[in-house]
């Protein structure tokens, strides 16, 4: 049988060493997200770059995903998985290089599109190992970890990057980052394949739901996850800018609030995974999203202490950490089928990737149209949005389809005999 059909889960030993290593990877990427924001004066200076054209640079790595998300999930879905990883790794250890290495804005964006691409590999083909890597618990566990990885990389890269670039120099900084990509490429392709599956016409199989319906849940959960990513960027945003401007803090002082806030969201990710553990579900840890938009509401539109402020926006952050990372263990159960949960995965990295693309010029226009308070109300309304779509996942419509798709794959076990069975993600989920 081909080696793309045939890798099994690793039954004789623990999935957690393959865990973490596919999770460092995601770290890794996230990185470059945030590589260039604090050398933001340092290479506008020596490249002569506006402030729009390095505004560019930095949000082309996720413009690719908010293209190519689907896409990249539904090609991977049928490749190996770990391969798609180690390539997105080379890929942006390369990207990395040829950042270091450009002389003006043209060669910057080409690059840091490519590591654009190689961010998109790394962040579909990720949680695709991860889905078939482990069941139940372990599985849900697993992947509400991974949803600490862009909250990780870009604290990393903010805490690193003015202090290393100040010694080496940016193009020196970057370029030595470049090592660390490059290292875990190796890693990954070293592991033992994941499993894969063929491609199959089983999705128009007679008997089987509708295709229109059986997409429905998954869509519906793609745009409240962006809707909820979209929710944290008022905070990680703005409250830098918040505070120099109108709090009258000091660049250093609003980049240590910042810093410090920005951790909220791994611990979030972190506490995430010890409910999942303990059996509780989606619609269950839902109501924590209420606290964020509270949270920047009283951030932005009252004149509270700077350490009051630094603890409402953390508090924040770790609600939305929670979040992030609950849903992100739950794109199996809600995928409804085995053979969509790969294209599920993609359709949120493409999502969420547009929510973090679109979140800064939306809530600087809320800004402008209603002050300050503005950003809280723009977060109080995504939120809004995001809440509504997970509750009308538990409608009996849509619920009903999702459980139609399981019994029909349950009574059809050929339909994806070239797939690992997906285990339940813990807790009495949206489509029980």
């Amino acid at each position: 049988m081909r080696e793309n059909t045939v890798a099994s889960r690793e039954s004789d030993g623990s999935p957690w060493p393959t865990v973490m290593i596919t999770w460092l990877s995601g770290v890794v990427a996230a990185f470059g997200l945030g590589a260039l924001s604090p050398l933001g004066s340092e290479i506008r200076q020596d490249m002569n770059l506006s402030l729009g054209q390095f505004t560019w640079a930095t949000s082309s790595i996720t413009a690719v995903s908010a293209v190519l998300g689907v896409p990249a999930g539904w090609w991977i879905s049928r490749l190996d998985a770990r391969k798609a990883v180690a390539g997105g790794l080379a890929l942006t250890a390369l990207s990395v290089v040829a950042t270091a290495f450009t002389a003006n804005w043209p060669l910057l964006l080409g690059a840091r599109t490519a590591q654009g691409l190689g961010y998109l590999l790394v962040f579909v083909g990720g949680p695709i190992m991860l889905t078939r890597l482990a069941e139940g618990r372990v599985q849900a566990t697993a992947l509400a970890l991974w949803g600490t990885c862009v909250p990780t990389g870009l604290a990393l890269a903010t805490a690193l990057g003015g202090a290393v670039s100040g010694v080496v120099g940016w193009r020196g900084w970057i370029g030595g980052t470049a090592l660390v990509p490059l290292a875990l490429a190796v890693a990954v392709r070293a592991l033992r394949p994941v499993a894969t599956r063929a491609p199959t016409t089983a999705d128009d199989a007679p008997g089987g739901p509708s295709p229109l319906t059986t997409w429905v849940p998954p869509v519906f959960f793609a745009l409240s996850f962006a809707c909820v990513c979209l929710a944290g960027v008022a905070i990680v945003v703005l409250l830098p800018t918040f505070l120099t401007e109108e709090r009258g803090a000091s660049t250093a002082a609003a980049g240590s609030v910042a810093a410090v806030v920005s951790l909220g969201s791994v611990l979030g990710s972190a506490l995430s995974g010890l409910l999942l553990r303990r059996g509780i579900g989606l619609l269950a840890i839902a109501p924590v999203l209420v606290v964020l938009p509270v949270s920047a509401l009283l951030v932005f539109a009252s004149h509270l202490p700077l350490v009051a402020v630094m603890v409402l926006a953390c508090v924040g952050m770790v609600s939305n950490g929670v979040m992030i990372s609950v849903m992100f263990a739950s794109v199996p159960r809600i995928a409804g089928a085995r053979r969509r949960a790969d294209i599920t995965n993609g359709l949120v990295a493409q999502f969420g990737s547009l929510g973090t693309l679109v979140g800064p010029p939306a809530f600087s226009l809320a800004v402008d149209l209603a002050g300050w308070l503005g950003a809280g109300l723009a977060a109080l309304a995504f939120t809004a949005v995001g809440a509504a779509l997970l509750l009308a996942l538990s409608l009996p419509a849509v619920r009903d389809s999702a459980r139609l798709q399981r019994r029909y794959e349950e009574a059809n076990p050929a339909s994806s005999r070239a797939t690992v069975p997906q285990g339940r993600t813990s807790g009495g989920d949206l489509t029980s």
